[in-house]
């Protein structure tokens, strides 16, 4: 398994962790050696708009797949986004809204505690996202 630490508003995650977004959009991926095996992604919320700053829970993602080969209406009701939200994501990443990708959510968990990033042995959180090692990961899906 690889983890991977994601970036996320608090809007975002609670819609995440509650099951709703089951489509988290992005414009890179991870790369092909990592393709292929399940993810597990810690989601940080961000402090920004009253977030926490911490890690708040965590999901599995089994599939990555990229915009162009999905329905639009498809994406917009998974990811509880707008066809001018994604355009606007698209544009402020330099990218076609196609070939933005979806990471598939599954098997959302929120955590009891919030954990500090200290925890997994990150001092600043992603820009966006980023690999984090088996055994920070394993720190923090367990309870302490």
């Amino acid at each position: 398994m690889n983890y991977i630490l994601m970036n996320v508003c608090a809007h975002d995650a609670g819609l995440i962790l509650a099951g709703k977004k089951t489509m988290e959009i992005r414009s890179t991926r991870p790369n092909k050696s990592q393709r292929g095996h399940d993810l597990q992604v810690l989601l940080y919320e961000t402090m920004r708009d009253g977030g926490r700053g911490e890690i708040v829970g965590t999901f599995r993602c089994r599939e990555i797949q990229q915009l162009k080969k999905l329905d639009p209406q498809e994406v917009c009701e998974k990811s509880c986004m707008t066809q001018e939200q994604l355009n606007q994501y698209a544009t402020a990443t330099g990218k076609d809204p196609g070939d933005l990708w979806a990471w598939v959510v599954e098997e959302p968990l929120i955590f009891q505690e919030p954990k500090p990033l200290r925890r997994i042995h990150v001092r600043n959180p992603p820009h966006s996202w980023q690999r984090i090692s088996t055994g920070a990961a394993l720190e923090a899906l367990t309870e302490k």
